[in-house]
């Protein structure tokens, strides 16, 4: 089942309907954060979901943030706006979600500097965006 709606943990990118919505779409893309089990900062990374810019695949997100957390790596999960909305806003949305890890890197043991970004499909496109 896909994730449609954030949880107590998760973070709103904006504070109010992001910039460059869609008319009419009351989406408020958000970040999940996964922590590793670990005392000392590490490294991030930020997953992007594919879906083809049409939603977002369950399976590409909070599996793979676990799976770096294995790893010893932190994670995040970034639920950005896909349709109606189209570029920039995804990136935008991305672009957010990297701003508020940086700024709560201390508190979640997150070196500023190691934050990596990577997706699938439409999330890889982003990424590499």
């Amino acid at each position: 089942m896909p994730h449609t709606q954030p949880d107590s943990n998760s973070i709103y990118l904006w504070p109010e309907l992001p910039p460059q919505s869609a008319p009419g779409d009351p989406f408020r893309p958000w970040l999940d954060f996964y922590p590793a089990d670990i005392d000392q900062p590490r490294g991030l990374m930020l997953v992007c979901p594919g879906g083809g810019y049409g939603g977002r695949a369950a399976h590409e997100g909070e599996p793979i943030a676990r799976a770096f957390n294995q790893m010893g790596l932190n994670a995040a999960v970034v639920l950005y706006r896909v349709s109606p909305n189209r570029h920039p806003a995804p990136l935008l949305d991305v672009a957010r979600a990297v701003r508020i890890i940086r700024q709560n890197a201390q508190n979640w043991r997150v070196d500023p500097n190691r934050i990596g970004v990577c997706g699938f499909s439409a999330g890889g496109h982003l990424a590499a965006s």
